[in-house]
């Protein structure tokens, strides 16, 4: 599709003249493109809508490994801006009276959620909730590949024991495991009887604002779309992916039963219709009521379909959040977050935005209320630093501002580092290895069994007999939903090569003996740093044997 232009209303008439520019769009389209090859993306779309016209929309690269094209009617998983999605679906219910933000606890409209620390539970809001503020452990892989109802898996917070040395402070920590709460509370103060936090946002946020091409689960994105839903990547290297060599995904439910925080999919040009809605707190636009007395087109009508206080409320900064290390003096010393939404300024232009990824997608809403400016982009690999360059030289390029950053070009060095670093965390350093050594039970079906961690599912250990020395017995895992074989390293561990979609890498798996001789849990260390999770054997599990389920090493 060719980039589409129109009449803008009246602009300032540095930005007005390039809006009439065909040029300008001409070579932004060779430019994304020529970056989209330097960085090894697949493809992608995106759309710009500009003082209330779409005066850009186009496709670039492909959709799927049928080569077909991508364009901007191409349906996409759009990962966490579905935050934003909750936020204002909760905004509508505080409008409404059923909640508010910051004075009733969570447990009131959620009773399941509870937490072993009494005050704790009765302390939390749904504000603290939305604004990554809970101080909570991390608990990202309760909801991963979850088979569970949603209210079973709150139900195992009780069992999160929060570490001495974390205690709960009023800081940003980043938590897609609370966005899930804070949706499930909502579906029970609504009222809605026998509703779903899908069914809650439809009727609140996407009903009301005419987004036809957006909605949940992937399966429902295949079912909408047939000829035009896009597939996921990934590239094993950067090379890999500069030379095209790919492995297309399954379109998977993989955060199904995380709806709230990162379950939507959409399409640029619905993700610009719901920016500019957010901009405006609330109002959409309607059709145009026909030409002026003059014969000049009229402007959109709007009228409000949100309710304003609760979509300001979620643009208001909640928490400082951090600022990357490579800042410039583009961007102010301190950001925050809000309620689904970062909160930041470029070169003097306000700006609200957000990005989401999940295994081969990522996705980028950014607007720039200032300018009455809004550009989504959607891709099909998860490793695009081009993702957050192409909005910053859009900004460049459509608002006159000075050019102090090559955005393009510095997205190809951001994508070399960026799968340099994946692969460093794939290879991550395992305890120097003991030669020479063998299992310490020598029958293997001694490790066979289920171990159960609550907050993060469980894993099934399982013993395929071999028939000889040249075929040796072999231990396999199954972690969410997918096995792995068990290589041994020395003694009681074994390294699980992880071929999940959203975890690859290695991981080392320590079985450990209890005073009876018997193996009773299983320790996983999944990168190095990021911690290590402790399985307990099934029939040994009792909930006041849970010490720690998640500590950082």
């Amino acid at each position: 599709m060719q980039p589409t232009s129109s009449a803008a209303s009246p602009v300032p008439a540095t930005a007005a003249s390039k809006v009439d520019q065909p040029q300008l769009f001409k070579d932004l389209s060779t430019a994304i493109e020529a970056s989209r090859k330097a960085c090894g993306m697949v493809g992608g779309a995106v759309a710009i809508l500009f003082k209330g016209e779409l005066v850009f929309a186009e496709g670039f690269g492909i959709r799927n490994e049928q080569q077909e094209p991508y364009t901007p009617e191409t349906l996409s998983p759009i990962a966490s801006l579905t935050k934003a999605f909750t936020a204002t679906a909760i905004g509508e219910l505080v409008a409404e009276g059923k909640m508010d933000w910051d004075k009733t606890p969570v447990n009131k409209y959620l009773p399941v959620f509870e937490l072993q620390d009494p005050t704790l539970t009765r302390k939390l809001t749904i504000s603290d909730l939305l604004s990554h503020q809970t101080g909570l452990p991390s608990t990202a892989f309760l909801f991963y590949r979850n088979q569970r109802s949603r209210l079973e898996t709150i139900q195992a917070f009780r069992e999160l024991t929060i570490p001495e040395d974390r205690p709960h402070v009023p800081k940003y920590q980043y938590d897609n495991s609370m966005y899930t709460v804070a949706g499930e509370a909502a579906v029970a103060a609504s009222g809605l009887e026998n509703a779903t936090l899908e069914d809650l946002i439809d009727q609140k946020v996407i009903k009301p604002l005419g987004l036809e091409n957006t909605g949940f689960t992937t399966t429902e994105m295949k079912k909408r779309a047939p000829h035009n839903h896009a597939r996921g990547f990934l590239a094993s290297s950067f090379d890999d992916a500069k030379e095209g060599r790919y492995e297309q995904l399954e379109l998977d439910e993989l955060f199904a039963s995380s709806a709230a925080a990162g379950d939507l999919f959409s399409n640029v040009l619905d993700l610009v219709k719901w920016g500019k809605a957010v901009i405006d707190h609330g109002a959409a636009a309607s059709e145009k009521s026909g030409d002026s007395e003059e014969g000049e087109p009229s402007k959109k009508k709007k009228k409000m379909v949100l309710n304003t206080k609760s979509v300001r409320e979620t643009l208001t900064p909640k928490v400082i959040a951090p600022v990357g290390s490579s800042r410039t003096p583009d961007f102010p010393l301190m950001a925050a977050y809000g309620y689904g939404w970062a909160i930041n300024s470029y070169k003097g232009q306000a700006n609200y935005s957000h990005s989401g990824g999940l295994a081969g997608f990522t996705a980028h809403l950014c607007m720039f209320p200032d300018s009455d400016l809004v550009i989504a982009q959607v891709n099909n690999m998860l490793e695009n630093a081009l993702c957050y360059g192409v909005v910053y030289h859009i900004a460049d390029v459509l608002l006159d501002l000075p050019r102090t950053r090559d955005w393009l070009g510095e997205a190809v060095v951001n994508n070399t580092e960026s799968y340099y670093k994946y692969s460093k965390m794939a290879e991550w350093g395992f305890p120097e290895q003991v030669p020479n050594t063998t299992p310490c039970h020598s029958d293997l079906e001694a490790y066979v069994g289920e171990f159960v961690n609550p907050m993060a599912q469980e894993i099934v250990v399982r013993l395929e007999k071999g028939d000889d020395l040249s075929s040796p017995d072999k231990l396999y895992a199954k972690l969410w939903q997918t096995e792995h074989e068990l290589v041994h390293y020395h003694f009681n561990s074994f390294v699980v090569d992880l071929k999940d979609m959203s975890f690859r890498g290695k991981a080392l798996a320590t079985f450990q003996t209890g005073p009876k001789g018997k193996v009773d849990a299983l320790v996983l260390d999944y990168a190095e740093g990021e911690g290590s999770m402790l399985f307990k054997r099934k029939e040994q599990l009792r909930p006041s044997t849970w010490q720690s389920v998640h500590s950082n090493k």
